[in-house]
């Protein structure tokens, strides 16, 4: 009897490490003339050479036709799939004074690119000037695994402003004024100027504000928020033309002592006339002047717009010769004193025709 239990020969092999770069290997079994299969991780008597995409330890089995014998031996697969480790930042948020943002990657491994909005495949750092959400990815080229992290660049909107109303001012006066809008985050700031004239203030956030008692011209407003960031507007406040006043008489007039004359001005809806005393009503357009010496009056007239102008009228006052003078008629009469003391009561020293009745 002839015995034959000789176990078959067997020599394995895996053909490569599993990576991110070549997901799969070969397992090869070589045995002369043997039938062989593989078991492991997801092989169940897998022909020979058998495929797998994990690593891990595998068995193969040769079996010898001739007399059933078999041997097994272990294969180990090397897999290296590990993804590195990376994180995203930017320099942002966008503003007025930020207005180029640079994205970094940090990773073990320095092979990173950019992605985004502005960017493809940008190298690391990167730089942008939109919002958007970037995504860096960064590749291990020991294995070829890439791993991904993405950060979000932002905006912060500057401030704005805009000129709601103006109001207007008279000649030579400072009543106009501005009503503006600011808007921003934050502490606001504003200044404004005509080129001769500024002034500012501060705001706690968002809201309308007034500047008044402005002359006439163009004014510049710049709001500024805590960035440093600013908008500017510009507004004009008008100018109310004065009254344009008519008087009569037209000019100065003379009359006899006692006597009594209307004064009449025109050219605006309130009138004050001084000095007063001496008329039946300082506040009328038309007064009855009833003056006791030469007299200036001054005339303030004043429009719908509240804007006032002023004019005068001398009216000289001839004063009668005392009975007691020895005066001819016809002859020149000299007053021996005057008081020009502006009260308008014989401010004016004038040389007289005697009259005699």
């Amino acid at each position: 009897v002839i015995a034959d239990t000789a176990s078959p020969v067997i020599t394995s092999q895996s053909t490569n490490p599993i990576s991110c770069i070549v997901n799969s290997s070969e397992l090869i079994g070589t045995s002369g003339g043997s039938t062989m299969v593989w078991n492991g991780p997801g092989l169940i008597n897998a022909i020979n050479p058998a495929t797998v995409h994990a690593g891990g330890t595998y068995r193969v089995m040769a079996t010898n036709p001739i007399n059933g014998c078999t041997k097994t031996q272990t294969q180990t697969v090397i897999s290296d799939t590990a993804k590195p480790k990376v994180t995203a930042n930017n320099s942002g948020p966008i503003n007025c004074n930020n207005t180029t943002i640079i994205l970094t990657g940090i990773s073990p491994t320095n092979n990173m690119t950019w992605n985004g909005p502005s960017l493809s495949n940008a190298a690391n750092p990167g730089t942008t000037t939109v919002t958007g959400t970037y995504t860096v990815t960064a590749t291990d080229p020991s294995n070829g695994c890439t791993a991904t992290a993405t950060t979000q660049v932002q905006s912060i909107p500057g401030p704005t402003i805009t000129t709601d109303t103006t109001t207007s001012t008279c000649v030579s006066q400072s009543q106009g004024s501005m009503s503006i809008t600011a808007g921003g985050r934050g502490a606001l700031s504003y200044d404004w100027s005509n080129g001769t004239t500024i002034g500012n203030g501060n705001l706690a956030a968002s809201s309308k504000f007034r500047v008044q008692s402005l002359a006439a011209g163009t004014y510049t407003i710049t709001v500024t928020d805590a960035n440093g960031c600013s908008a500017t507007t510009t507004a004009s406040v008008g100018q109310y033309p004065s009254p344009a006043i008519t008087t009569n008489p037209l000019k100065d007039t003379t009359i006899k002592a006692g006597q009594t004359l209307q004064l009449i001005a025109n050219g605006g809806i309130t009138y004050l006339w001084t000095p007063g005393g001496t008329l039946n009503n300082p506040n009328i357009n038309d007064p009855m002047a009833t003056p006791t010496g030469s007299t200036f009056y001054y005339v303030t007239v004043s429009d719908v717009n509240n804007c006032s102008a002023r004019d005068s009228i001398l009216v000289n006052v001839i004063q009668p010769i005392p009975c007691d003078s020895e005066v001819i008629a016809g002859s020149v009469f000299i007053p021996k004193a005057f008081s020009p003391n502006a009260d308008g009561q014989n401010d004016v020293l004038y040389v007289r025709i005697a009259e005699t009745s």
